[in-house]
């Protein structure tokens, strides 16, 4: 099988996790520091699917860890001010469609 090792370290995340190595704070088996901005339905990639959950994040942040339980809500603050808003938005697009 597929053994994910996001950070290229030669040990599984699931490893890295297990041991300490790695955090993994909403418990989804992808090590914090492998965790994507603009990655906001964590398949581990930036594409046209994190559109709709980012707009959710967006528009209505309670019901995101609903439907996204295993995400960080945090990955939708492109912009690093701790914030999710509308100046976020700017940098989602530059991430989904590139400079």
């Amino acid at each position: 099988g597929h053994h994910a090792d996001c950070n290229w370290n030669q040990i599984p995340d699931s490893c890295d996790i297990a041991a300490g190595a790695s955090r993994d704070v909403n418990g989804n088996g992808v090590p914090d520091e492998c965790e994507q901005l603009g990655d906001l339905n964590c398949d581990g990639t930036v594409n046209a699917l994190d559109i709709a959950p980012f707009l959710l994040a967006l528009f209505d942040p309670a019901q995101y860890p609903i439907q996204y339980p295993n995400c960080l809500i945090n990955n939708a603050d492109i912009n690093g001010d701790g914030l999710v808003n509308a100046e976020d938005i700017e940098g989602f697009i530059l991430l989904l469609f590139g400079p």
